[in-house]
């Protein structure tokens, strides 16, 4: 009885791990998109990046020749960019 209860109780341990890691994948995934989108805006409507304003904070922008370095709230990314369309991005 006592084996099917510390059975029990590591099951449960492991699924909120796993539940947590979910949702902060999950979050991080949300702050990923909407900086990509927000990205591709400024992009189009200014023809360069800047610090802007997002849902979380400041997103941070440094130019580079090809591309921008951005951080927003624990994300950094690297944006490629050519003829102010954003053509492909590493998470760092």
């Amino acid at each position: 009885m006592m084996t099917m209860i510390l059975a029990i109780a590591d099951y449960l341990i492991v699924l909120n791990k796993i539940d947590d890691n979910l949702y902060n994948f999950i979050g991080d995934f949300y702050d990923e998109a909407e900086l990509i989108n927000e990205a591709k805006c400024y992009l189009l409507n200014y023809s360069n990046l800047q610090d802007m304003p997002l849902s979380k904070g400041m997103a941070y922008v440094e130019k580079h020749l090809d591309g921008y370095d951005i951080s927003y709230n624990g994300l950094n990314i690297y944006i490629e960019v050519e003829d102010n369309i954003v053509i492909d991005y590493t998470i760092k």
